[in-house]
């Protein structure tokens, strides 16, 4: 092998190199700057002048050509990654943080509605709220009708911000799940509207569960300490409603870790404070369905 084919090589494995440090230490998910540098590696005009040099060594391009499929292969490799990452941190937004558990028009932002045949949490079914469940619930005639239109425009507001993401491709991305954020859940719209309470109702109408359920106490835990047992209900922390799971981990990680915050607990029918600290409360938890409050 000539001296000049000895330096081509050696230069040209130093770029490969650059080029798989730079795949294995790039931030997946900053796929703008990892895409900039790579093909300035693979495509460069000077690779392709040598590896098309006829007076090259025969071995010295397939094994150069070698290494360059590699290499393209780990920039799709990572750009899968990195679409992977991105979809992954849109479901964490938009599952348990985007929905609530309400039935109505609301159900069609995801275009499906509950069947009649599901799980039966209270008396009349989980299933589509309607004027009649409303009322049967504690809304006044008019409250009911307006809480239908609500709900409907809430779902319509959702449907058009998906169709519009989709058609414009930006359904997986934070702007989307920022935008998602703008539109009010039926939960905040009737709280604005009717208080904390009407929530309650609401799901009730729903037959949606609606009250947390202490199933098990662990020994030691802020909970034991507290006097918490089997079949409590967790009405409210730190004076927020908490209808679920889901209510009860947003509040206890909000404010300080640690700060003594008050719970509001029933048992028997009748209800009781306690302070617990911000933090796992050492419990784990059900749902159960009532009767809203008076």
């Amino acid at each position: 092998m000539a001296w000049r084919d000895v330096v081509i090589v050696t230069l040209l494995t130093l770029l490969v190199v650059a080029g798989w440090i730079l795949l294995q230490t790039s931030d997946p998910s900053d796929t703008r700057t990892a895409g900039a540098r790579l093909p300035a590696l693979s495509d460069a005009d000077a690779l392709h002048e040598l590896l098309t040099d006829p007076d090259l060594d025969p071995r010295i391009v397939a094994a150069l050509e070698s290494l360059q499929r590699q290499l393209a292969a780990g920039r799709v490799e990572q750009q899968k990654l990195s679409r992977q990452l991105a979809e992954l941190q849109v479901a964490m937004y938009s599952v348990n943080e985007l929905t609530e558990p309400a039935t109505t028009a609301a159900d069609a932002a995801t275009e499906t509605q509950a069947d009649e045949s599901s799980p039966q949490f209270g008396p009349s079914g989980r299933g589509r709220v309607t004027r009649e469940r409303l009322i049967a619930a504690g809304f006044a005639p008019h409250q009911a009708e307006d809480i239908l239109s609500r709900a409907d425009e809430i779902a319509m507001e959702r449907l058009q911000l998906q169709y519009q993401a989709q058609r414009e491709g930006w359904l997986r991305s934070r702007d989307y799940v920022e935008a998602m954020r703008e539109i009010p859940s039926i939960r905040q719209a009737l709280t604005e509207e009717y208080g904390e309470r009407a929530y309650d109702r609401y799901l009730y109408a729903s037959g949606r569960p609606n009250r947390l359920v202490v199933n098990d106490v662990f020994r030691d835990s802020p909970a034991a300490g507290a006097g918490l047992q089997n079949g409590d209900r967790i009405i409210a922390l730190a004076g927020e409603r908490i209808y679920s799971e889901r209510d009860l981990r947003q509040v206890a990680t909000r404010g300080s870790a640690g700060e003594s915050v008050p719970v509001i607990v029933e048992r028997a029918g009748s209800q009781f404070e306690v302070y617990l600290p911000r933090g796992p409360l050492g419990i784990r938890t059900g749902r159960d369905y009532q009767p809203p409050d008076p």
